[in-house]
């Protein structure tokens, strides 16, 4: 079907001066590729991003045991009692992450040939949120 389509569409006598151009219109948008939603995703995720880069810069605070030298090193604490785990960063990817994902899937929605793209970014921005939520929820609290 669309080798006839396009045999007609070059078979048109004139040329392109010719065309009515109404045959070429795009499709429509579903929801996940509609800016409103992207526009929503992303201001959502721009308050996790702010959540987690808070969250990484006080990680532990006075009670750590390394780092700062207040509290010597001891062994047995769980990773939140240690300024220089890689959980606190990998958290603080997470939240970051979630907006720029967002972000491109805005960028994405606006651009008719990239809104393809937009569902895989509104997705990956939903689950580094998500992710980052559920993981600050779940974390062991600070030793004392």
């Amino acid at each position: 079907m669309h080798q006839e389509h396009e045999r007609e569409r070059l078979s048109r006598p004139g040329g392109w001066r010719n065309r009515d151009f109404y045959d070429e219109v795009p499709r429509r948008r579903r929801l996940v590729e509609g800016t409103g939603l992207a526009a929503g995703v992303t201001f959502v995720t721009f308050f996790i991003m702010l959540l987690a880069v808070g969250h990484e810069s006080d990680d532990c605070g006075l009670n750590c045991h390394d780092g700062d030298g207040i509290l010597p090193h001891e062994a047995g604490h769980p990773w939140t009692g240690y300024q220089e785990s890689w959980q606190w960063q990998a958290q603080w990817l997470l939240g970051v992450g979630s907006l720029a994902f967002a972000f491109a899937a805005l960028i994405a929605s606006t651009r008719t040939d990239w809104r393809r793209w937009t569902p895989l970014g509104l997705v990956l921005a939903v689950l580094c949120g998500a992710g980052w939520v559920a993981w600050v929820l779940l974390e062991p609290a600070n030793p004392v």
